[in-house]
């Protein structure tokens, strides 16, 4: 087998010190890593066991601590930080840890997710439902109930805001009135929702129509339209009175600024960017393999990171310090007696596809024609009788793509099976299932295929559902194409 896998370091840069330090040398999956104050948090996911586990890591210190495992999703503020976990098979449990003291709090929720954490208040969705916790008081109040899907919960101060599905409307809660306000009303796509203390900013995309960023002021009740752009606008964020996002131009991207009393500014970046933080007078934003960092009130711009050629996932940025995740490529623990490959160059993933090899596992950004960047539908050529599967979205969706659908192309040139998503997809637990079945029970890629799907059928696995998904458990979306009796461990090359 040729087997990629990769894991992911966080490294932070302190802009006082102007100093590079690395704060994880394991080799996991980082995700949603947040700094707040003096800590550093993060989930790291192991690619052999499974297993997330939440950590935090104290600047001052230099002392990393594991808070436990099994966790879904947390969030932290100040000294406290909230997380869900429970394994595969069982609803997930929401506690609260105080660092300070050291001490954990179980609260009562059925099987909460969506959650989010802000000075003395926790906010979740279950059920449908808005669920509010106050931490001062220790109790729990349920915000709303009109059984509607909810999507994007982001609680900030005495504010809640959500959006409902599939009409997508943004609705805004007061804690101190318990009063709800709908702030749009049309049934077209509002995006990329965020609130911070006084404002709420989205953006509103209609097909054939220039997208648009808006900013509503909660105190004023006013909504302002604050741009209009033919090109794609993405990823706002709020700090204070500055807003800024992301102008999507063909090439490269453009950072836009705004506050009330200069209007816009266009910070030039020369680069795509996949993702900018706003804290204070300071913008971060990853540009594929680097991190730059821009100082508003000098109108500068500095690239911090020294480390050349590795793609960075995440960024966050705090009052001193910002962080990202680092990407390496690293073996996998393979089938022994089979040779395992591995490089993070295209050139050796391509040569292998072509090369007398019995599977070939792709794992990263996907879509109908190809494996990101690396094999095309529209390029392939006659490959050896090897199976694929495909860790990565849409490589299998009949609804975007016909003639050159990469699934059925890659059949077309001569390879014996295919197993890939028909949409976006998360987890790779249904991808640990099919390579154990086939390369360690030696079953038939088909019983393989329908073990996995029993199981994903029962919940014995899964995540957390995602916008858009109406269910609590959101579903790998694999198919199986080729023949069903192949068994990869008697394929012949």
């Amino acid at each position: 087998e040729t087997l990629y896998t990769f894991w992911e370091s966080i490294d932070s840069y302190n802009i006082n010190s102007q100093t590079t330090n690395q704060i994880t040398f394991d080799e996991t999956e980082k995700r949603t890593i947040r700094i707040e104050n003096n800590y550093i948090s993060w989930i790291s996911r192991s690619e052999i066991t499974g297993e997330s586990d939440i950590y935090y890591f104290n600047i001052n210190t230099n002392l990393t601590t594991k808070l436990a495992s099994f966790v879904s999703e947390y969030d932290i503020d100040g000294e406290r930080i909230v997380f869900t976990n429970g394994s595969w098979n069982e609803p997930r449990k929401l506690y609260l840890y105080d660092i300070s003291s050291e001490t954990f709090t179980y609260i009562e929720a059925s099987n909460p997710y969506g959650m989010d954490l802000d000075r003395g208040y926790i906010a979740w969705k279950q059920n449908n439902e808005i669920f509010l916790y106050s931490i001062p008081e220790g109790t729990t109040s349920q915000v709303t109930n009109d059984n509607e899907y909810k999507q994007n919960i982001i609680l900030s101060g005495e504010h809640i805001t959500w959006k409902n599905h599939p009409q997508s409307n943004i609705y805004l809660y007061d804690i101190n009135t318990q009063t709800t306000t709908q702030l749009t009303n049309e049934d077209i796509q509002w995006r990329d929702v965020v609130l911070e203390s006084n404002y709420l900013a989205w953006v509103e995309s209609i097909k054939d129509s220039n997208d648009k960023v808006f900013l509503y002021n909660i105190e004023q009740n006013e909504t302002t339209q604050i741009a209009s752009e033919e090109g794609y606008l993405e990823n706002p964020d709020i700090s204070g009175e500055y807003l800024a996002w992301i102008s999507d131009n063909p090439g490269f991207d453009n950072i836009k600024l705004y506050h009330p009393s200069c209007n816009l500014t266009q910070i030039d970046t020369n680069n795509l960017v996949s993702k900018i933080d706003l804290k204070e007078n300071f913008i971060s934003w990853i540009s594929e393999t680097d991190v730059f960092l821009y100082d508003i009130s000098l109108n500068e711009t500095t690239q911090i990171n020294q480390d050349v050629g590795r793609e960075k996932y995440e960024i966050a940025t705090g009052y001193e310090n910002i962080i990202w995740t680092n990407n390496y490529q690293t073996l996998i623990i393979g089938r022994p007696g089979y040779d395992v490959e591995c490089d993070d160059r295209s050139s050796e993933l391509i040569a292998a596809a072509y090369n007398n090899t019995k599977i070939i596992i792709y794992g990263d950004h996907g879509s109908p024609d190809g494996w990101a960047n690396n094999l095309k539908s529209g390029t392939l050529e006659w490959l050896p009788p090897t199976f694929g599967y495909s860790f990565a979205c849409s490589t299998c969706n009949y609804g975007d793509e016909k003639t050159d659908l990469f699934c059925t192309n890659m059949i077309r040139k001569g390879s014996l099976g295919y197993v890939g998503a028909i949409r976006t997809m998360t987890g790779h637990h249904f991808m640990d299932e099919f390579l154990n079945e086939t390369l360690f029970q030696e079953n038939t890629v088909g019983k393989a295929f329908q073990i996995g799907k029993n199981k994903e059928l029962k919940k014995d696995w899964g995540t957390p559902n995602l916008p858009g998904s109406s269910d609590d458990f959101y579903g790998i979306h694999d198919v199986l194409i080729g023949d069903p009796t192949l068994k990869i461990s008697e394929a012949t090359p």
